[in-house]
Order: structure tokens, then sequence, then C-alpha cells
């Protein structure tokens, strides 16, 4: 039996002892055992509490590092192109839930970012914000305005079908950027 299956099964019993259940039949304890104390029960509660602790320390050291990011051309054929014009967050959004994050890590909306200034699809103005260079605008980056529910009104750069195309057919090359930044 490894530390971790311990740890639940001691987690299990302490849970049922502090609900006044007998963990191995499953039988109601009764009203007068000491067990249905009412200091008895918070210890246990805060004992399970502690348990749960060292448990997702033990699953947290155990755990397999994942990889990082990459995506293969089968889970790249699923990416849902849209005509109507998109934020960079929805994009990566998309395209982390294509990949299995369990083995390996998601893709960074302002990793992407830096790729893109790093190619002079987007600049920063004189006021430090992201905007599309030119060459952006040709590729189908735009400046567009959203309104918030408060009233607030703000631009983003936004990517029609050709820059969603663009990052797509791109993807190798971004991946290879994220390498070098290790």
């Amino acid at each position: 039996m490894t530390e971790l299956e311990k740890i639940e099964r001691a987690k299990l019993y302490i849970e049922k002892l502090a609900q006044g259940i007998n963990p191995l039949d499953d039988s109601e304890l009764p009203p007068s055992d000491i067990i249905n104390n009412v200091r008895i029960s918070r210890c246990l509660f805060y004992v399970l509490e502690l348990l749960e602790g060292v448990s997702k320390y033990e699953k947290k050291k155990n755990k397999t590092p994942r990889a990082e990011f990459y995506i293969t051309e089968e889970e790249l054929s699923r990416f849902n192109y849209t005509s109507e014009p998109r934020s960079i967050s929805q994009i990566v959004n998309e395209l982390n839930s294509l990949i299995n994050i369990e083995e390996r890590k998601k893709l960074q909306r302002m990793k992407v970012l830096e790729w893109l200034l790093k190619i002079g699809m987007i600049e920063l103005n004189e006021d430090g914000k992201r905007v599309p260079t030119d060459q952006g605008f040709l590729i189908g980056l735009s400046l567009e305005r959203r309104r918030k529910s408060n009233g607030y009104i703000y631009e983003y750069i936004a990517y029609d079908l050709s820059a969603q195309q663009f990052l797509i057919d791109n993807i190798p090359a971004l991946i290879e950027y994220l390498n070098t930044q290790k």
C-alpha cells in the first residue's frame, strides 16, 4: 500500500468517526459514545483537514511534470475558425482546450503577444499599448472597441479569419520561439 493510499484510508476512517459512524462496519454509533462528543468530533474534523493537506502535498509530489506546450496536427485540425473577429484570449483558450492539459503546459496569451511583437505584427504605441503594425493589418489584425457591462469602453486587437489562419499556420514558429525563451 502506497503512502497516498494509507493517507486516503486514514481520511476515510477519520471522516466516518467524526460523523459518528463506525468505519469498520458503517453502523451508526450510539449518541452516548465518546466519539459523538462535540470536542472529539471537532478534533477529528481538524485532523481530517490536516490529512487533506498532506494528501494534496503527496499528490503534487508524485505528479509527473507536464511537458512544455505543443500541439499536434490532429489537435490543430479541430481548431474552430470564425468569421467573427476574436481576441487573442479567445484564440489561446481554444488552443488550450484542444490539448491534454494534464500532460502539457497551457499556451500563455502573453507569450503569443511577445512573439507577435518580435515578428513585427504588433508594436507598442507611445502610450505603451499593443497595436497592430502595417504588416499586422495586412494579415487581418485590427483595433476594435468593446463596451463592458458597466459602460467602460476599451480597445483590443481583433483577429479576423485570416489572422486566425496566420496564427495556426505559424504555430511551429511560435513553439520554436517558446522553446528559446526557457
